[in-house]
């Protein structure tokens, strides 16, 4: 939730078993198709204010603009500036690769030998943690530090500083052993790239500028935004398509704070697929090498574990900031490029996974007429993936829900009376069974990969219940936390829907567990009002996993 924990949205793709590999698709898009893709993107489906394409090959590079770069912004193109997020972390790895091919630090250096003497880095087991482990997401840290509370939740990683992540370490309890478990972790990538400051004798920016941006022509790409910069800067927008702040990173740049253009992102695809030989070359290879154990995975630098779709071995991160989505995929093989750079919140990993990949589909976000609650509860149920694998549909008031074990729970929109999809994630849903209640789902992953699952005789549990309007009314309003400057909560009813931002964060829906209390599921964040017997609430607790508990009084 990006309210006092905040984080980029960032998946490094995993493994997709195939069945049989079929020969890939050799042709990139058209521009014209690309173009069209681009254009449902923004105006049908409205995923996006402005996006900018790219892609590359032996025999060509093209890029493609549509929409808007945002109010008072230039028109988009391949030289329009957007923030990239989390594929900074692939910089971050590359500069490691670098810096050991020079001497400078080693992999298996550990974290404690480049901290101060007065910070103590903590350790489970037997086994330190090293900078491998850190740029592997294999170090058992956690995604974020615990003492993570943003004076300016719009821009919320501007104040954290050195001296904060030095704190976070010396009381950090890790819950595991290094290799144990991977754990997507932007404090391990933010601490990685502080350590390489202090190994490099030089800031972040400045070590990725002469060592990798320079090197690669990409002359367009930067962290401070200069007046230049400023001047072809896309607007982000949030997830409802409103303008929103630009993030600077502080002492965690290493984990995302790089900014850059769809041209100079290919100039940095190319070099990754093997296309142009540079300077760099030798330290992307070795960053890309499946070369680094734990038991019996292969991992490497930041790309994690290799992929394969549709007979395509690739490699590919994305990143998202507060008002930014981005996606690079990379084919060593067939040496091909593709990169996605949109100004909203919202997903771009399927069309850079078409571009490069033209089998793969890109998803289309129109809903369909709604569907009757009583055909909604015919899907209510739970569905059994495998052993210990299962899928609960849940309905709430016309909306319907479905969760995986161990995930959050996702909202189904209708396509249809009995297919429906998610916007988030790209997956659709086929319920089966004639009469009565659905027997089973057919899940369709964004790749194509089928993942049925069958109904069991099973209670469902639901967190959310249906609070009378009314009674939602009495906890709006504007609410102060005395301990964070500028945590300003604000909560209101939009229809059946409640609503919350702290700050000028992005709106996000809170469902009612009770009367008194709502919860925000992707964050795992918890609101509880204080609620006498009658008139508005006094003020709320928040509750968030790993931090302590804050509560906020109501505002006159």
């Amino acid at each position: 939730m990006r309210l006092l924990s905040v984080s980029s949205v960032v998946v490094v793709a995993g493994v997709t078993p195939m069945v049989a590999l079929a020969q890939p698709d050799t042709a990139f898009p058209t521009e014209a198709q690309v173009t069209e893709i681009l254009r449902q993107v923004v105006e049908s489906d409205r995923r996006t204010v402005g996006i900018v394409a790219g892609w590359s090959s032996a025999e060509g590079t093209h890029v493609v603009a549509f929409g808007s770069g945002g109010p008072g912004a230039r028109p988009l193109n391949g030289d329009s500036v957007f923030e990239i997020g989390s594929i900074t972390k692939t910089f971050t790895a590359t500069l490691l690769s670098e810096m050991a091919r020079r001497g400078e630090v080693k992999l298996d250096d550990t974290v404690q030998q480049w901290l101060p003497a007065s910070v103590t880095m903590p350790q489970h087991g037997d086994v330190p943690i090293r900078l491998r482990d850190l740029a592997t997401h294999m170090s058992g840290m956690p995604r974020m530090p615990t003492n993570f509370n943003p004076s300016d939740p719009s821009n919320p990683y501007a104040d954290y500083t050195a001296e904060d992540l030095y704190d976070f370490l010396n009381t950090l309890q890790l819950p595991r052993g290094v290799g144990e478990q991977t754990e997507y972790s932007n404090v391990a990538y933010g601490l990685l790239g502080h350590l390489l400051e202090r190994a490099g004798r030089q800031d972040y920016e400045t070590l990725v500028r002469e060592r990798i941006f320079s090197p690669l022509k990409m002359t367009s790409t930067t962290i401070t935004l200069s007046d230049e910069f400023k001047s072809r800067l896309a607007r982000g927008h949030d997830e409802r398509l409103t303008p929103t702040s630009n993030w600077d990173l502080g002492a965690l740049a290493g984990a995302g704070a790089i900014r850059s253009t769809v041209r100079d992102m290919l100039a940095y695809g190319r070099a990754c697929a093997g296309l142009d030989e540079t300077p760099l070359s030798d330290a992307i290879r070795a960053a890309q090498q499946y070369d680094i154990t734990y038991g019996d995975a292969m991992y490497s630098l930041a790309w994690g574990r290799p992929s394969e779709v549709h007979g395509v071995r690739y490699i590919a991160h994305n990143g998202g900031t507060g008002g930014y989505r981005s996606m690079l995929v990379v084919d060593p093989v067939r040496k091909r490029t593709a990169i996605v750079l949109s100004n909203s919140t919202h997903s771009v990993d399927d069309i850079a996974m078409h571009l490069l990949i033209p089998k793969y589909p890109v998803q289309r976000w129109t809903v369909g007429p709604s569907v009757a609650t009583e055909t909604l509860d015919r899907y209510v149920g739970v569905y059994q993936i495998s052993p210990g694998a299962e899928r609960t549909v849940t309905r709430y008031r016309d909306r319907l829900f479905v969760q995986r074990t161990g995930q959050p729970m996702r909202e189904l929109l209708p396509r249809g009376e009995t297919e429906f999809f998610s916007r988030e994630f790209g997956f659709s849903i086929v319920f089966e069974g004639a009469n009565g209640p659905a027997t089973r789902m057919v899940l369709t992953q964004s790749d194509g990969t089928l993942s049925p699952a069958s109904r069991i005789d099973k209670p469902v549990t639901s967190r959310m219940v249906q609070v009378d309007l009314a009674t939602m009314d009495r906890v709006t309003g504007e609410y102060a936390f005395d301990d964070s400057p500028g945590g300003q909560l604000r909560v209101w009813r939009e229809g059946e829907k409640m609503l919350g931002t702290l700050g000028t964060t992005t709106p996000v829906e809170i469902f009612p567990e009770s009367s008194t209390t709502y919860f925000y599921p992707l964050g795992d964040a918890t609101f509880t009002f204080a609620l006498d017997a009658d008139g508005p609430a006094s003020g709320v607790t928040l509750t968030q996993p790993g931090l302590p508990d804050q509560y906020a009084k109501r505002k006159p």
